[in-house]
């Protein structure tokens, strides 16, 4: 069964903020889960001005997780993770999306204490915290 994060895009825009993109990489730095880009085994995750795409290394892929700056306000997006440890980074990288007004709203299968929401939170603003005190 499908764990899914859903959200619903805040903005149009043609190209993501080089500050969101930098602590997006830093994110995925900190989180040490092994990552992907789309469907090719070893490929990279795709962090770009225009799009963020990455799924779990094998095997602990799922469903590939796709940001795009250029998508209609009020579009929905989703990522099926069933849970894989990749899951924390997609949170974290929603809760960011969500500062910088990418995304308005950001749900899941579940609810804010459990588990997996609680560790992206803190790997969301553990990567803050160091970025501004660097």
């Amino acid at each position: 069964m499908g764990y899914t994060n859903y959200w619903h895009h805040a903005k149009k825009c043609k190209e993501f903020d080089p500050h969101f993109l930098e602590v997006v990489n830093k994110i995925i730095e900190k989180s040490n889960v092994p990552l992907e880009g789309d469907s090719e085994p070893k490929s990279k995750p795709i962090i770009s001005p225009t799009m963020i795409i990455f799924n779990g290394a094998e095997p602990d892929d799922y469903e590939t997780f796709v940001l795009e700056a250029n998508t209609d306000d009020d579009a929905f997006g989703f990522c099926k993770t069933a849970r894989r440890p990749y899951d924390v980074v997609c949170k974290a990288v929603l809760l960011l999306a969500m500062e910088y007004g990418y995304v308005k709203e950001f749900d899941f299968d579940g609810d804010k204490t459990e588990e997996e929401y609680i560790e992206a939170e803190k790997l969301y603003l553990q990567t803050l915290y160091e970025m501004c005190n660097k």
